[in-house]
């Protein structure tokens, strides 16, 4: 993959170089028009009718070259990104690569999973899986990842959807450059919302003086230039009335102005987007379905109206400059108007926003997963079985450990009430055996690729317990931590939820032989609900329940070979219960005890 990548660099940074000669050099030709325009000038003065002429069309060429130059630094902003996103994508595939968003805002420590799973936060899945570049997108993202799908016709949507983005490369590294390139922030977002519920009204007549006004002013206007009217009676009228009347609303219009000035320049990234969405053909039902309803303003591409809106609000932008500010609004009561044009778009399109965020949005979140598709060949899609909480893995690992590190496994667990008891010794692997099992589950249920050679399963509601902590802020102790977390595992069986349970040494808050018969307890309770469930554990008595239980409860373990004073771990899965274990070696070998 990182030939690909360098591949793609070194084709970016021959258009970069291009475009940054030609925006050197158009700066270089403006500067020289702008001195011939001078020359000009001095030149033919006197000889009015040449020197309007020279000078008119200098002034056109300095503004074309001024559109060209801005047209060429649009370019070499574009490739500078899309570079930076490719190095970035080799830094991820070497592993030194920190996602700044993390997801950290989005951790829930009473999640069902995401805490013991480290989905959010440094070195999380979120963080490994997001490319987003627009907030709607990293909210859906997130959602997913802690809302799992649960119909297995959905994933497979999900997966064609996902495998379609994942083939077209080009379009996905487009859609994701332009939208990193000025994107709409939250609060740009929040004060779009805030615009849309704004109803400004100015009065009774406010729409006969909207129009009637201006059209004084401008014979005001005239007839001042002509001397008809004095210089202190034209100024007196420009201040008493059209200014006069802009000056009675005022805070309405400084308001209404700061609710929206923000997100001017930002909408370019929105209406870059919907472009791409636009001009691209999808098959999948889902890509398709979001840029249907994209397209669903009665012919009126949603691109174009975004444009529309940022133009006008570049142009009622236009009274940040006082002086332009008092002429336009003197002559044409420019506020009044732009806000009369954008009212009008908010009734066109207003209702339409939300869905083009939306749809931009979901197809955000899709890229990447699509990324992890093509960044890992290795990974496989998820098939589905008709068995209630079937599950068989072949050579798994985890998806975030690198390929060259991982140990694999491979595990089969069919039906409910159905338990495996993992022993094992300290650092034998059976806490990431477990984050492993979650991990995959979590990215099978939102229709991306696993990190195995086969997976075979059956959707279902994802429950863990590993990563207990007691809380000085709700005054709760760990084993009362323990108590709920493992209550709350209760109350979605006793609701008869097929689930998976991921349960990692429970009970430690109590002494070992309360914990040893508290444990049984639960685990033989375990057996007659409708969960698919891997407890790990120190305690060996617990593996008594394989006898008492033989079609519902196995063994397994990861073992430890100590070898010359030394230890070595293999990570390997096996049938059967734990030999050996290592918490006195250590201290020993540590030279704690004796």
């Amino acid at each position: 993959m990182s030939f690909i990548y360098n591949s793609r660099i070194s084709q970016f940074e021959f258009q970069l170089k291009k475009y940054r000669n030609a925006a050197r050099n158009l700066s270089w030709l403006r500067a020289l028009i702008f001195v011939l325009i001078l020359g000009g000038i001095y030149n033919y003065w006197g000889q009015w009718l040449t020197m309007s002429l020279v000078t008119t069309v200098g002034i056109g060429l300095f503004i074309r070259l001024i559109i060209l130059s801005l047209k060429a630094n649009n370019e070499v902003k574009y490739y500078e990104k899309i570079i930076e996103l490719n190095q970035n994508e080799i830094k991820a595939l070497e592993g030194k690569w920190e996602n700044p968003e993390n997801g950290k805002k989005w951790e829930n420590h009473k999640h069902s999973y995401s805490r013991d799973l480290d989905i959010f936060g440094e070195s999380s899945l979120y963080a490994k899986l997001n490319r987003t570049v627009t907030i709607n997108g990293s909210q859906k993202l997130a959602k997913w990842l802690q809302n799992l799908t649960l119909s297995a016709d959905e994933i497979q949507r999900k997966q064609q959807a996902i495998e379609e983005l994942k083939k077209d490369l080009d379009w996905r590294q487009d859609f994701l450059t332009k939208g990193a390139l000025n994107p709409l922030s939250e609060r740009d977002i929040q004060n779009i919302k805030n615009w849309r519920k704004t109803d400004i009204q100015f009065g009774k007549f406010h729409s006969f003086l909207l129009w009637t006004i201006p059209l004084v002013s401008l014979a005001v206007a005239v007839f001042w230039g002509l001397g008809y009217l004095s210089f202190y009676q034209g100024l007196l009228y420009f201040f008493l009335v059209p200014l006069g009347y802009t000056g009675l609303n005022i805070k309405k219009l400084n308001q209404y102005h700061e609710n929206i000035t923000t997100v001017t320049h930002n909408l370019k990234s929105l209406s870059a987007l919907l472009e791409c969405i636009e001009n691209k053909e999808f098959n999948s039902d889902i890509l398709a379905r979001s840029k249907a309803e994209i397209e669903a303003n009665q012919g009126r591409k949603a691109s174009r109206a975004v444009r529309i809106l940022q133009k006008h609000l570049g142009q009622f932008d236009q009274r940040i400059n006082l002086l332009a500010g008092l002429i336009m609004n003197a002559l044409l009561l420019w506020d009044y108007h732009h806000i009369r044009i954008l009212e009008d778009w908010k009734t066109k399109h207003s209702s339409e926003l939300d869905t083009w965020i939306e749809n931009t949005g979901t197809l955000d979140a899709y890229c990447s997963f699509a990324n992890l598709a093509m960044n890992r060949g290795d990974f496989v899609y998820p098939e589905f079985s008709d068995e209630p909480l079937f599950l068989s893995v072949e050579n798994t690992a985890h998806p975030l450990m690198p390929g060259k590190d991982a140990v694999r496994n491979s595990f089969e667990q069919k039906g409910s009430g159905a338990v495996s008891i993992i022993t094992g010794a300290n650092m034998a692997g059976k806490s990431t055996f477990l984050r492993t099992i979650g991990v995959n589950l979590v990215l099978a249920m939102n229709g991306s690729v696993v990190n195995c050679t086969s997976m075979l399963f059956n959707p279902a509601v994802l429950f863990t317990s590993m990563s207990v902590s007691d809380s000085l802020k709700d005054n709760e102790s760990y084993f009362f931590a323990e108590l709920s977390r493992l209550s709350q595992l209760d109350e979605i069986l006793n609701q008869g939820t097929p689930t998976y349970a991921l349960l990692d040494e429970i009970l430690k808050g109590t002494n070992s032989r309360d914990k040893e018969e508290g444990s049984k307890a639960f685990v033989r309770k375990l057996t007659s609900r409708k969960v698919s469930a891997i407890v790990a554990t120190h305690d060996l008595g617990l593996c008594e329940l394989e006898s008492e239980f033989p079609e519902r409860i196995r063994n397994q373990s990861f073992d430890v070979l100590i070898d010359q004073d030394e230890l070595r771990f293999d990570y390997t899965l096996k049938d059967g219960i734990c030999t050996q274990m290592n918490a006195t070696f250590l201290l020993r070998k540590m030279g704690i005890v004796e």
